[in-house]
């Protein structure tokens, strides 16, 4: 009895957060979200076209892919311990071969470490085990997990641009890679697979008692009875969602260069997105909480929208319009994390939610391998990528409409 009450206690979960936090930050935050600040460089001393560069993404997210759909194969014979730990592995192998790559196929090959990180140690098994961890303030501890990557985001770039221009891009690529294994090595000493590894109860204690509480806390939850077409347009919201926010993120360093943007500038840019994406998970999961998912789309689908109008004008001399465009893009951005979980959760069953997810995962990963290749032939056939990002602006209005379209078939009469 004494040892139930102390595992309730315990703070433990919370260092198990931690951990996942890093885990994300790297895998996530760092082997995409921060790549596209090095692109105008690999470009430019590699002598790579912009299709090449696209298809260094698209190899990195179909790897992402291809592992986060073989993700319950690779946990059934690795503890998620020792899985994320080796996830995270890869990535710092992916930032070394990056190091000393100077061919189109070399960064390939760097992409396919890179996108096994992102799929072995990304959202999947971070929501899994966390999910193991916590009964209550589950939702909480995910949004502060997921919103690691936008602080990778926010941090990262300006070092790294610091890091290239002050030395090299190999340099900047080598202490990117040192970083990763220091994360990893450290997730490795905090995680564990579940509270009884450790003779601890998850954070909250029994789940029924916290599931009772939860619906008479969060009354919308109930208000949906899934089918196969709400399903199914949810599908191709979350492809749509990949569009407009990993593939637009990962084109938009290359964007204002092509216009003219140095690269301080675009760091500063890229910067300020994380900070806005960081804000925006933490503040999401609540927002839905409060007005639910089907709701809080308007504010977020609409965020996005505007960004994307906004940064068709990247040619426009006046900063102050590019430091807005990143801060609203941000906080669209959560549409790429919290809004699929969310959106997943209303539209399906207790039982099929797993799934349901990582199929979300896996059609949000397929986006970027199709989208990130679109991009850079649009570039070269236009001589430009605004006209890409005015095409993204129309794929928003249609994800809205086709998810605000599940939702009204899902609703109960």
């Amino acid at each position: 009895m004494n040892k139930t009450s102390a595992a309730k206690e315990s703070k433990y979960p919370w260092a198990v957060c931690a951990a996942c936090a890093m885990v994300f930050f790297t895998s996530i935050g760092m082997t995409p979200g921060t790549f596209s600040v090095h692109a105008p460089f690999m470009i430019d001393q590699w002598g790579l076209t912009n299709v090449q560069n696209s298809t260094i993404v698209s190899v990195r997210t179909f790897v992402g892919l291809v592992t986060m759909f073989f993700c319950g194969a690779y946990y059934k014979k690795l503890s998620l311990r020792m899985g994320m730990t080796l996830g995270v592995l890869l990535g710092a192998i992916g930032f070394g071969v990056f190091a000393f790559a100077d061919t189109f196929a070399m960064g390939c090959v760097a992409a396919v470490f890179t996108g096994a990180c992102y799929g072995f140690a990304g959202s999947i098994p971070v929501s899994m085990i966390l999910v193991a961890w916590f009964n209550r303030h589950r939702m909480l501890a995910m949004s502060i997990s997921f919103a690691a990557s936008g602080f990778a985001a926010m941090l990262v770039p300006p070092i790294a641009t610091y890091l290239i221009l002050r030395f090299s891009l190999r340099t900047a690529f080598l202490c990117e890679g040192i970083f990763v294994l220091i994360m990893a090595a450290l997730a490795y000493a905090i995680l564990r697979d579940k509270p009884e590894d450790l003779g601890l109860l998850p954070l909250g204690g029994s789940e029924e008692l916290e599931e009772k509480k939860e619906k008479k806390r969060v009354k919308h939850l109930e208000q949906y009875a899934p089918n196969k077409v709400s399903l199914a347009l949810m599908f191709v919201v979350t492809f749509l969602i990949g569009a407009m926010n990993y593939t637009a993120y990962n084109h938009f360093s290359v964007l204002y260069s092509t216009s003219g943007w140095d690269a301080q500038s675009i760091a500063l840019l890229m910067s300020l997105a994380g900070c806005s994406l960081l804000l925006g998970k933490v503040l999401c999961g609540q927002l839905i909480d409060l007005f639910s998912a089907r709701k809080t789309a308007f504010v977020f689908f609409g965020f996005t929208f505007i960004s994307m109008i906004m940064a068709a004008m990247a040619a426009n001399p006046n900063f102050g319009l590019h430091i807005a465009t990143m801060l609203i893009y941000g906080l669209g951005g959560v549409l790429a994390t919290t809004g699929i979980s969310a959106y997943a959760l209303d539209l399906s069953t207790k039982e099929t939610y797993g799934d349901v997810v990582r199929y979300s995962y896996v059609i949000y990963g397929a986006s970027g391998v199709v989208c990130s290749f679109g991009m850079g032939l649009i570039a070269d056939l236009t001589g430009s990528y605004v006209p890409a990002y005015i095409a993204l602006a129309a794929l928003t209005i249609l994800a809205f409409i086709l998810l605000q379209t599940a939702y009204r078939l899902a609703a109960k009469i």
